[in-house]
């Protein structure tokens, strides 16, 4: 287990407002000290957005994100694909992955990736053998030539290439490190057959590719190895969907393929079953929990004048039941992203307040809901923020000695609110639930595939994005609504 350890973080304070010269300064320099980039497996929103491992908030509608000019490499984890749905920010299908490219090329693809990946040396990406590998990514794909800075959305070859070649990693990976783990055998796959003069079927014979990557996962990441017959089973299904990506006509057709895929395997790390879950909402201290069932909590509707979840003391803790989330693989140390934000819904109120991690670490064993458990390692790092009443924006830090924010215990799993509440408090900071009123409550857990059962049906659990200054986390979880008398 990774050891647990003070959690630190930066404090700034800044008014929400700007002069409107100031605004159409920034907004004019923009074109000339940005460069705009795209992340395109279908379009990815919600994604969180590294330039040169700068965290940089994330991708909007159509994959849009910007970098500074003088980024050299663009790299985005996790979010949702929506399909060519050039204006949709939700409603898509997880993408549980990590895409990278040179911000010169415009679009960060499953292509652009392993492009990169087959670029890198010991140092990293090293820009010098970005035209070689492109060649050879080329060659080895049967493609007579392949220009990866061509529109990643309307250009039918790139499409193709970037679907299948996502089917076949994410026919491996679980979460966010598995798919860079199986992106960089693959890569390293590719670099082997270029040399060898070899090519990789994708479209047809894929067992045989798949074979070929689960060798090079041997090597490289052992803990992905699947056996033959795991192998035979995942092949089968890349395989009808590779073909039927091969022969669409249109991009449409290509995200219509993915998403079929996508919504017939429906595996996950975890499952919420919507039918017991309970949400409880209240403080330890003064023993005051209010319980509701998950399509209660989500009813935006008021009875009363207030909501179904409604409290009249200190908001000090989130709590997830146990008997709401199975467990339907063994998980060991899976790097995940947890995020919580609690906003204001009145009219004229703007009070926010949001909080992110995206250093914890969850076990478990599959079947097992009661060993669900999450760590902070060494250098975890936990992110809030939050908008006052009067406008003003704070990000602060926050230092954990005995408390966590986010925690497991006997498969429950906890927020701790009342921390960073306090944190905020001591900046002058306003606490959003020192004053009566309806609220809004997002929880998102990122970097997993989750399922979601509804009455009999199983689906992807629905996704969100929480922000927290430039961090962002996307993922599955659950939006509700409170009222809150404070006292």
């Amino acid at each position: 287990m990774h050891p647990l350890h003070k959690i630190k973080f930066i404090s700034v304070n800044l008014l929400l407002a700007c002069s409107l010269s100031a605004c159409m300064s920034d907004s004019g320099s923009s074109s000339t000290e940005q460069v705009r980039l795209q992340a395109v497996d279908g379009y990815i929103v919600g994604a969180q957005v590294y330039c040169d491992e700068v965290a940089s908030g994330s991708t909007k509608a159509g994959g849009e994100f910007y970098c500074p000019a003088s980024t050299s490499l663009a790299t985005v984890r996790g979010g949702f694909d929506v399909g060519f749905n050039e204006t949709a920010t939700e409603n898509g299908i997880p993408f549980v992955g990590e895409l990278r490219g040179p911000a010169h090329l415009g679009y960060v693809t499953p292509l652009s990736t392993v492009a990169v990946l087959m670029s890198s040396d010991e140092s990293g990406y090293n820009p010098n053998l970005w035209s070689e590998s492109v060649e050879s990514l080329a060659s080895v794909l049967n493609q007579s030539s392949l220009d990866l800075s061509a529109d990643a959305a309307s250009t039918l070859q790139l499409i193709k290439l970037n679907a299948s070649i996502h089917q076949m990693v994410n026919g491996f990976a679980g979460n966010i490190d598995e798919y860079r783990g199986v992106s960089e055998s693959l890569a390293a796959l590719l670099n082997e057959r270029a040399v060898n003069g070899q090519s990789l079927p994708l479209s047809f014979d894929v067992e045989s590719s798949m074979i070929a990557l689960n060798e090079q996962l041997l090597v490289h990441r052992p803990n992905l190895y699947l056996q033959s017959a795991e192998i035979s089973a995942i092949a089968t299904t890349v395989q009808a969907t590779n073909n039927q990506i091969d022969q669409s006509k249109s991009p449409q057709e290509v995200a219509t393929a993915a998403k079929q895929a996508s919504s017939a395997e429906l595996n996950g790390s975890l499952t919420l079953d919507r039918r017991s879950t309970l949400i409880s909402l209240g403080d330890y201290w003064y023993g005051d929990f209010q319980t509701v069932s998950i399509d209660d909590f989500e009813d935006p509707t008021r009875v009363n004048g207030v909501h179904h979840t409604h409290f009249n003391r200190y908001l000090g803790y989130i709590r997830i039941n146990q008997r709401s989330i199975g467990v339907d693989a063994d998980l060991v140390d899976a790097k995940v992203s947890l995020a919580m934000s609690i906003r204001s819904t009145s009219l004229g109120d703007s009070r926010a307040f949001n909080l992110l991690s995206h250093d914890v670490y969850l076990s478990a064993r599959k079947g097992d809901s009661s060993s669900l458990s999450l760590e902070f390692p060494e250098d975890a790092l936990v992110y809030a923020s939050g908008v006052s009443q009067h406008g003003v924006y704070t990000e602060t830090s926050i230092e954990l000695d005995k408390e966590k924010i986010f925690s497991s215990t006997g498969g429950l799993i906890d927020v701790s609110i009342w921390q960073a509440r306090d944190e905020l408090a001591k900046l002058g900071y306003d606490d959003i639930m020192a004053f009566s009123g309806d609220y809004e409550v997002t929880f998102v857990i990122g970097g997993l595939k989750i399922i979601e059962i509804d009455k009999q049906d199983r689906s992807f659990a629905k996704q969100y994005t929480v922000e927290a200054g430039n961090q962002a986390v996307s993922g599955s979880g659950f939006k509700g609504y409170i009222s809150y008398n404070g006292s």
